[in-house]
């Protein structure tokens, strides 16, 4: 699988890995963190965050997109977000990111975090990446990786 993007969504804080070749060795070719100011509305927010993603399409050939989907888990802090109206905000959001990329006519996936990392806490995925590739990614960037760790490990089977 060639030229991948794989994205962990937030309002504030996107993480991207772009990955020319899916590896479980070599990190991704581009990976970091597209942030937005706290201080501004909800709906700026998502639009820089839209604005951050089409410039990465200009200027990248992608085959494949994968995004992390919003799902409620039984906990207090994902119901709390639900009934805030933060799941429907992301919603919003990946919305535009679809919609741009059936514009460029790039195929997307969509997984929940449990898909990819089941229950694992933040800290054993940092260490496992860390491990794998001998980086130290940031907090979004590191759940963008290891969404790219487990693609490659699902194609590989």
């Amino acid at each position: 699988m060639r030229r991948v993007l794989t994205i962990d969504p937030g309002i504030r804080s996107t993480g991207y890995a772009y990955w020319y070749d899916l590896s479980d060795t070599v990190p991704p070719m581009d990976s970091g963190i597209w942030r937005q100011k706290a201080d501004i509305d909800w709906k700026k927010a998502v639009e820089g965050q839209w604005f951050e993603f089409r410039l990465f399409l200009n200027y990248r050939l992608i085959d494949l997109v994968v995004f992390e989907t919003p799902s409620v888990w039984q906990s207090a802090k994902s119901h709390a977000s639900a009934v805030k109206g933060d799941l429907f905000k992301m919603s919003h959001m990946l919305g535009g990111f679809h919609y741009m990329c059936a514009m460029w006519e790039i195929d997307i996936k969509l997984i929940t975090p449990r898909d990819w990392k089941g229950q694992l806490p933040k800290r054993v995925v940092e260490a496992r990446l860390m491990k794998q590739y001998g980086v130290k990614f940031r907090d979004h960037e590191c759940d963008a990786v290891g969404i790219g760790s487990w693609l490659y490990r699902e194609n590989a089977e």
